[in-house]
C-alpha cells in the first residue's frame, strides 16, 4: 500500500493506493483500488471515493467487494434505515420481516442471513444510537445492509463467471473492451452527529449528487458580443422558495409552455417539516430569465395542475377514481 498526504490551508485530503498482484492470473490485471478521503467543500460531511480497478475471473467461486464504513462503540441494535428509491427512508432489522417469520420459514432450507438483509440503496444508509446518528451516503445504486453494529456495507461490484442459482441463470461477468472486468469508481459521503445540535444534511447531498454544478463555456465571445445582464434567476427562485431541501426541474414542452416538477426531499426520518412553495413567482422567475433583454415586470401565466404522469390534468385524475360502494359505507374512495 502506498499513501499521500495533502495539508493546506482550505483541505487537507488523503489518498491511499492497493495493489494485490497474488490475486492476478496470466490474463488479468492486478486488482488495484485507489481510496480519497476528503472533506467536502460544500457540506460538513467526510468525501470517500473509491476507485475500485478490474476483479480478476475465477472460474467458480469469484469476487464480492464490499465498501464497509464502521464507528466504533455505536450500538444500533441491529436496526437500520434505508432509501425508498430515493425517496423516504425505510427502517430495516435484521433477520426480520414484519409480515412472517422470516427465520422459520426461510432460514430453513437456506441460511441466507446475507442476502435476506441486503436491500437496494439509492441515496443512503442511516443508524442511530440514543442522539448519535450516522448516515452514509452513496452516488449511485447499489446493494447494501448493516449486519454487525456500527457497520455499513455497500457492494460496490461482484464478478462471479458462473451462476450464482438466484434466479439469473448465468454469470456475472461484466468487461471491459480489452476483456477485463470493469472498473467501478464510486463516491461516498458520510455524516456522524448528534441529532440534537445539527440537522441532518443527507438530502443536501442527494441534490447535490442528483444535479451537480453545469459549466458552460464560449469559444467565440467576442463575436457579437452584447453587453451582459446580471441574472436574479437564483435569487429569485430562492425567494419563491426552491432552496434547502425543495427540488425543482422544468422541462420545455412547447413554445411558451413548461411542464414543472417540485419535490420536497424532506423525510420525517430526519424531522423534516413541510415547505411552501409559490409556483407563480417560480414561472415569474422563469419567464424573466428567458426575457431578460425584451421585458421587465410581471407576466400572466396559466397554471394547471397535473396528475404525476402529465398525461392529464388533478381534475380528470380525480374524477377517473373509481368510487366503490359497500354495504355500510355510503360511498369510499
Amino acid at each position: 500500500m502506498n499513501s499521500t498526504w495533502s495539508n493546506g490551508t482550505n483541505f487537507q485530503q488523503m489518498d491511499f493506493y492497493f495493489e494485490n498482484a497474488d490475486e492476478s492470473t496470466k490474463d488479468e490485471s492486478p486488482m488495484k483500488v485507489i481510496l480519497h478521503v476528503s472533506l467536502d467543500s460544500d457540506l460538513p460531511v467526510v468525501q470517500v471515493d473509491v476507485d475500485l480497478g478490474s476483479l480478476p475471473k475465477l472460474h467458480v467461486d469469484g469476487y464480492e467487494m464490499v465498501a464497509q464504513f464502521q464507528v466504533e462503540g455505536f450500538k444500533n441494535q441491529e436496526t437500520f434505515w434505508t432509501d425508498s428509491n430515493g425517496l423516504e427512508m425505510q427502517k430495516r432489522e435484521l433477520n426480520y420481516r414484519p409480515t412472517w417469520d422470516l427465520v422459520n420459514t426461510n432460514y430453513n432450507d437456506s441460511l441466507q442471513n446475507i442476502t435476506a438483509n441486503y436491500y437496494p440503496i439509492n441515496s443512503a444508509i442511516s443508524m442511530r444510537d440514543g442522539k448519535k446518528q450516522f448516515t452514509v451516503m452513496n452516488d449511485r445504486p447499489e446493494g447494501g445492509s448493516a449486519l454487525s453494529e456500527g457497520k455499513v456495507e455497500f457492494m460496490q461490484n461482484r464478478r462471479i463467471s458462473a451462476d450464482d442459482e438466484r434466479g439469473m441463470s448465468d454469470g456475472l461477468d461484466e468487461t471491459d473492451k480489452s476483456g477485463h472486468g470493469i472498473r467501478v469508481p464510486t463516491t461516498y459521503y458520510f455524516q456522524l452527529f448528534d441529532k440534537t445540535a445539527r440537522q441532518s444534511v443527507q438530502r443536501l447531498v442527494q441534490h447535490k449528487t442528483d444535479e451537480p454544478a453545469q459549466y458552460f463555456f464560449s469559444f467565440n465571445a467576442a463575436a457579437g458580443q452584447q453587453t451582459p445582464i446580471p441574472s436574479t434567476l437564483s435569487a429569485d427562485l430562492k425567494a419563491a422558495g426552491v432552496s434547502g431541501n425543495v427540488k425543482m426541474n422544468a422541462f420545455p414542452v412547447a413554445a411558451n409552455k413548461i411542464l414543472l416538477r417540485v419535490y420536497n426531499l424532506g423525510d420525517l426520518y430526519d424531522e423534516d417539516k413541510a415547505q411552501d412553495v409559490d409556483i407563480d413567482a417560480i414561472a415569474n422567475a422563469l419567464a424573466k430569465q428567458a426575457n431578460r433583454r425584451v421585458q421587465t415586470g410581471e407576466f400572466n401565466f396559466l397554471v394547471e395542475e397535473l396528475a404525476l404522469g402529465a398525461n392529464m390534468s388533478a381534475g380528470e385524475r380525480d374524477a377517473r377514481k373509481v368510487h366503490w360502494k359497500t354495504v355500510d359505507d355510503k360511498a369510499t374512495q
